[in-house]
Parts: C-alpha cells; structure tokens; sequence
C-alpha cells in the first residue's frame, strides 16, 4: 500500500497491525552493543522462529484497533486486551499444540485451563470471577465477545503468514510431518495447499459460516485489506465475499 492510496478502517487496522509486528525485527540495540548477544543479521530474523508472546501481541493489537472501530465487538476492551495478551499462556508447560484435528489438541486445552488459573491467582482477587468467565467464554466461544476474542486469534495468525508472504517466505501444510488429513482436505477443496489459503479456509469453516454477520464481516474486511494488499486480490476461491456489494453496512467512525 502507498501513502497516496484512500485507506477505508479496514485498511487501516491492517496497516497498523503490519507496523507493530515489524517491531519484531528491530533488534535491541543495547544487548548486542553490550555483547549480550552477536548483532543480528538480515539473514537471523528470516530463520528465526515466532514466538507466542508475539503471536499473542499481534492478538492484542487486533483487539485494540478493532475496539476503537467497532467497540460493540469488545464491550469490555481492557479485559479483552489483557486475554489477548495472555490467552496462550497456557502452552508454558505443553507447547503450542497446532489447531488441524489432531485430537491431542482438545487434551491439551484442559492442561491450558490449569495453567491459565495458575497465572490467574497472581492477579488481584477480586479480578478472579469476572477475567475467568471471559476466558471460559473465549475457550468456549458461547458469547459474542467470546467469539470475537477467538476471531482475532484465528485471523492473527493468517495476517502473519500474509507478513511471510512480503518477504517471499511460503508455507505448504503438505510438508508438516506427517500432515493432517483437515489440511489436505481444505486444499483438495480450494486447489491449492499453500499454509495462508488453507489456513484461510479453515478460518472460513469455523468462523465465518459458523457466527453471527455482524461479529465476522468486520475481521472478514481486515483480511481483504491484507490479502489485496499483499497478493493484489481476494482469494479467488472465496467467491462469496464482496465487501463492496456486501448488504450489512461496515462502515464506522472510530471511537476517540
């Protein structure tokens, strides 16, 4: 995108969530100046890995520009950044577990609930009750601000394979090992096992055709800012998505 380019809120949520993962190449300056650490190459941070502290701070700055569009999404937004924050800090002790039918998954979100209580009773008591049901509420999906947390989540992890994607780096679900029949499924359905279209289509199955309009047409308009922005259109074998011609209005004024 260029700054001459007329940006709708859409654009602009994608825009800011690109500039903040970016702070994820800059290294700090003082460690290696301190030798703490060698000065770190171009090459170092294409082979590095994503942690989930990023992960989790991409989620957390997704629900921070969704909420100053779209506050009905997040009513209580400080709860809601904070989750976002620490939603996956669960996987301390069991690692992230991937999310593709691998049964393995659902075991590991009762393992997940424990450790979240555990970092829970470092918070002040009073905080307990209300932060817990809002967690429930995520893992569960049962509310519309549950949904909406566990959306940005999903849609966190596309938009970063997109941010892959601009630096030429490709992901193909045929090649984890061994590979989950879902994934192959998805990509014998689209025409293509590329990591962003799969993963995009399985964001389809579980999100878009399963919640409400009004909670997914707004995450659904930040991906066609990112998938356009990035690949120049829309997935072509997402054929029933026309922002433009779409019939609910998405439009919003930010809230300040």
């Amino acid at each position: 995108m260029t700054k001459t380019q007329e940006f709708d809120e859409f654009d602009k949520i994608w825009i800011s969530y690109r500039m903040f993962k970016r702070e994820a190449d800059i290294a700090r300056a003082g460690y290696y100046l301190c030798k703490v650490y060698p000065e770190p190459t171009e090459e170092d941070f294409l082979n590095r890995f994503e942690s989930d502290l990023e992960h989790s701070a991409g989620v957390a700055r997704l629900v921070s520009d969704m909420a100053a569009w779209f506050p009905e999404l997040f009513p209580d937004v400080e709860t809601a950044i904070k989750l976002a924050q620490l939603h996956d800090i669960g996987e301390i002790y069991i690692g992230d577990i991937a999310d593709d039918g691998n049964p393995a998954h659902a075991q590991k979100e009762d393992i997940e609930q424990v450790t979240f209580l555990e970092w829970l009773y470092t918070q002040p008591e009073e905080t307990w009750e209300d932060t817990y049901q809002y967690y429930l509420e995520f893992q569960e999906k049962s509310t519309p601000r549950g949904q909406a947390l566990y959306i940005a989540d999903k849609l966190e992890a596309i938009l970063q394979l997109l941010n892959y994607e601009l630096r030429g780096l490709y992901g193909d679900v045929r090649l984890k090992n061994p590979p989950s029949s879902r994934d192959l499924a998805f990509g014998a359905t689209i025409g293509t096992y590329n990591a962003t279209d799969v993963w995009a289509c399985h964001f389809k199955a579980i999100v878009c055709d399963q919640f409400a309009p009004e909670i997914t047409l707004p995450f659904i308009a930040v991906l066609d800012s990112a998938v356009t922005d990035v690949r120049g259109k829309w997935f072509p074998w997402w054929t029933f998505w026309q922002r433009q011609n779409h019939p609910l209005e998405l439009n919003k004024t930010p809230v300040v």
